[in-house]
C-alpha cells in the first residue's frame, strides 16, 4: 500500500514539472466610461492587453476575460477613462471628461493567490489595490496612491449610487460585494486613472515537485520508523 502512495507522489511530482501547472486568471470588469485591462510581470510596465475587443466602452456592459499565467509574480493593470460626454467617447488633455474615473469588477485565480492572500479579488479600497489619477493620454507608471470612495455609503454594486439608479439594479455578472472605486475623492477632471493589483507569486513547477517529494519523504520516514518499532517489539 505504501509503495503505491510513494509511486503516486512521484507521479504527482512529474506532473508538477510539466507545463500543465499554469495559473488561470478570470475577471469581469467595467468602468465609467471606458477601460483597458492588461497583465504584466512588472508593475512599472503596462503589459499585454487582455480586454476582449481591446476596450470596454460602455459601463452598462461589463467585459469578461480569461488568461493563463506562468510562474512568478504578476500585476493586473487597468486604465480607466472618463469621456467628456456619452456622445464624445474621447479623452484628451483639452477635453478630459467631467468626473474622476471609477471601476467595478470581480476576479478569480486558480493555481495562485492575489496580493490579499485569497483566490478571489473584488474592487474595493483594500490595500491590494493601488490607484493614481493621471493626465489624459499619459504613459503608464506604477500607481502609488490608494483607491477611494465617492459616497459615504452605497458604493457597492447595486448600492445607492448613480449607476444603480441609472441601470435599475446591480451591474450583471459582478458580485454585489464589489465596490465602485475611484483614483481619488475629488472631481479633478483629468479624465484618466491607473489601477493596479498584485497577483502573488505563482509557484514554479519545480517548487510543487519539491513539495510533493518532501511530503513523500516525510511519509517514508514515518513508515520506516513504524516498521522498525514493530520489529523491535517482536524481538
Amino acid at each position: 500500500m505504501f509503495r503505491r502512495l510513494v509511486l503516486g507522489a512521484l507521479a504527482g511530482a512529474l506532473w508538477a514539472v510539466s507545463p500543465a501547472g499554469a495559473a488561470t486568471l478570470t475577471g469581469t470588469l467595467t468602468s465609467d466610461n471606458a477601460f483597458q485591462a492588461y497583465i504584466s510581470n512588472n508593475d512599472s510596465t503596462l503589459g499585454n492587453l487582455i480586454t476582449p475587443g481591446g476596450t470596454g466602452s460602455d459601463w452598462r456592459s461589463p467585459q469578461s476575460f480569461n488568461v493563463n499565467l506562468g510562474a512568478g509574480t504578476w500585476y493586473l493593470h487597468i486604465v480607466a477613462e472618463n469621456f467628456a460626454s456619452d456622445a464624445d467617447h474621447t479623452t484628451t488633455p483639452a477635453n478630459p471628461g467631467g468626473n474622476p474615473n471609477a471601476i467595478l469588477g470581480q476576479f478569480g485565480l486558480t493555481g495562485g493567490l492575489f496580493g490579499n492572500g485569497s483566490t478571489i479579488l473584488l474592487t474595493s479600497t483594500d490595500p491590494v489595490w493601488r490607484a493614481q489619477e493621471v493626465a489624459a493620454g499619459a504613459s503608464w507608471t506604477a500607481p502609488s496612491g490608494a483607491p477611494a470612495h465617492q459616497y459615504a455609503s452605497g458604493n457597492n454594486n447595486g448600492g445607492s449610487n448613480i449607476w444603480t439608479g441609472a441601470y435599475g439594479g446591480p451591474i450583471p455578472g459582478i458580485s454585489t460585494s464589489a465596490e465602485w472605486v475611484w483614483a481619488n475623492t475629488s472631481a479633478s477632471n483629468t479624465g484618466e486613472a491607473f489601477f493596479s493589483a498584485t497577483i502573488s507569486a505563482v509557484p514554479e513547477p519545480s517548487t510543487w515537485a519539491m513539495m510533493v517529494l518532501g511530503f513523500a519523504g516525510l511519509g517514508f520516514m514515518a513508515y520506516r520508523r513504524k516498521q522498525a518499532s514493530a520489529v523491535a517489539a517482536r524481538a
